[in-house]
């Protein structure tokens, strides 16, 4: 066990309910770190996507209830997790993919981001620290992730599904839309179809998203399916998830499999408007397309503003580029001047 780091509040609270103390022997035996208050804030002490999903999965079982996977999003604190078993129940998650990643001001039209191959959205977090503290962050993450939903099999139906939701909280356009990678793809779909449906789509930005004569190298696509689950089992345990249960890890490896045969699938059309485009300036070697962005020259006829980012893809929302990709999201949607979070 490591002692808290130092970023996180020294004003520790111990837990003081059954629920409260659940939570935190999960968070200390996930995160490795002892001891963790009530009130600390996950991602302060480290916590990532990945860890989320253990953190739930170790309360869903030891309480008896059905954590939505989104919960360290919204109640981030053992405190919060706890007092949302107690006072809800944690009924089953609904079925809806639209998640709040930060509330802001709920008069303001939201920007939408769009989950990767991985089906989260805690991905983004970081960069929604940065973006102004009035705008609404919604995300959309993969059914299938814990509800026991099959996941949707190609960016067409996805956009179909999302669209609909989209519509739901925000009837009438201008729309705000953007997506890493995958996600990027499902945000170019949803974008052509509210354009032709007449809406506007003020700003469309795709973060190291592939394109046609661009792509990631198709690693599942001659594998058997056993082959394709054993590979995705040696992954998912590098990334210290072999101790989450197997029905729970199946269907994490369901979603992310059936998105990467829908990436490789999608066939991109031109799309009539701007796109803003986020370039990891280092390559991963065997993981990326060289230079993913020209495959949008020709597609994007309204032009495409190209923005190179240091470090790799897994850098493109972290402290290193967070705030440079914040900057430029906030002039795009005209919301320069207005305060941002610190």
């Amino acid at each position: 066990m490591y002692d808290r780091p130092e970023s996180v509040s020294m004003n520790y609270v111990e837990p003081r309910t059954p629920a409260e103390r659940s939570v935190v022997a999960a968070l200390e035996e996930v995160l490795g770190i002892s001891p963790v208050g009530v009130d600390d804030d996950f991602f302060d002490l480290g916590g990532d996507s990945l860890a989320a999903l253990q953190v739930v999965a170790r309360v869903s079982e030891e309480l008896g209830v059905d954590l939505p996977h989104q919960i360290m999003l919204d109640a981030p604190t053992a405190a919060s997790v706890a007092a949302f078993v107690e006072t809800s129940g944690a009924t089953k998650e609904r079925g809806a993919s639209l998640v709040t990643i930060r509330e802001g001001d709920t008069a303001r039209a939201p920007f939408f981001l769009l989950h990767p191959v991985g089906g989260s959205v805690f991905f983004y977090r970081e960069l929604s620290r940065f973006l102004p503290a009035e705008l609404p962050i919604l995300g959309f993450q993969a059914a299938g992730l814990r509800d026991g939903a099959e996941p949707l099999g190609t960016v067409e139906e996805l956009a179909t599904r999302y669209v609909e939701e989209l519509r739901g909280v925000q009837p009438t356009g201008p729309y705000a839309l953007g997506g890493a990678a995958f996600g990027g793809l499902v945000a170019l779909e949803m974008a052509q179809r509210l354009r032709a449906e007449g809406e506007a789509v003020r700003l469309l930005s795709l973060f190291d998203t592939p394109g046609p004569g661009q792509m990631p190298p198709d690693r599942h696509g001659a594998l058997t399916d056993e082959e394709a689950d054993a590979l995705l089992t040696e992954r998912m345990a590098a990334e210290g998830l072999a101790s989450v249960d197997d029905t729970y890890a199946r269907q994490i490896f369901e979603v992310y499999r059936t998105n990467v045969k829908a990436l490789h699938a999608y066939r991109p059309t031109p799309y009539p408007g701007e796109i803003v485009y986020f370039l990891a300036q280092e390559r991963r070697e065997g993981i990326d397309p060289t230079r993913p962005d020209q495959a949008w020259t020709e597609l994007a006829l309204g032009g495409l503003d190209t923005r190179v980012l240091p470090g790799d893809y897994s850098e493109m929302f972290g402290p290193r580029n967070a705030e440079a990709v914040a900057r430029v999201l906030t002039t795009r949607l005209g919301l320069d001047g207005i305060s941002n979070v610190r």
